[in-house]
């Protein structure tokens, strides 16, 4: 699962959440109907484990509006590489893996942002026995993506002169040139 998918769902779960009712335990339903006539002493959390904002334990159960660690990790997680901000997303999921070292979502979610940290030229995954045809081609394809049009039709280039007449070589430099060219308001209609 890619990370746009988990950002794509995460309002929908966080609505769901927010507005489906929750069932009451017996705690809260004896709470309720008891009057309270003397002053209780509120105990509250420490600060660093959890914030207030509505959450539920690992069992699925109401915390009347206390975030633990674990979801405020993932949340500012999740915010933070929405912002493309994946050094800080990357730690916010290491703490949230401290929390629970074997959460399925917290994992997936830690892959995904060292994926998107690792540099383009690891993706492009240059491998020795790649001919110099099939490396050109693969940078040109990489350039392409990050919108560098230039090095990507340079490496297009190179790649041609590796295989002359090569539709793929020649098809990558066509489309290279129509996406300048649309860029720049300089192709007919």
């Amino acid at each position: 699962m890619k990370l746009t998918s988990l950002t794509t769902y995460l309002p929908v779960v966080i609505a769901i959440a927010l507005f489906a009712p929750a069932k009451q335990t017996q705690a809260q339903t004896i709470v309720k109907t008891q009057k309270v006539t003397t002053t209780q002493q509120v105990v509250t959390p420490k600060p660093e484990t959890v914030i207030a904002t509505p959450a539920t334990t690992r069992q699925g159960t109401p915390t009347n509006g206390v975030e633990y660690a674990y979801d405020r990790h993932m949340r500012l997680g999740y915010a933070a590489s929405q912002r493309k901000n994946y050094p800080e997303a990357l730690s916010y999921f290491t703490l949230a893996l401290q929390e629970r070292p074997n959460d399925r979502y917290a994992t997936i979610a830690y892959w995904n942002v060292t994926d998107y940290m690792k540099p383009d030229e690891a993706k492009v995954r240059l491998n020795k026995k790649a001919s110099n045809y099939e490396r050109f081609m693969q940078v040109g394809y990489a350039a392409t993506e990050k919108k560098d049009y230039q090095t990507a039709l340079i490496n297009f280039q190179r790649a041609l002169k590796q295989r002359p007449g090569d539709p793929y070589a020649s098809q990558a430099m066509r489309n290279v040139q129509t996406y300048t060219t649309r860029g720049t308001g300089i192709a007919k209609r």
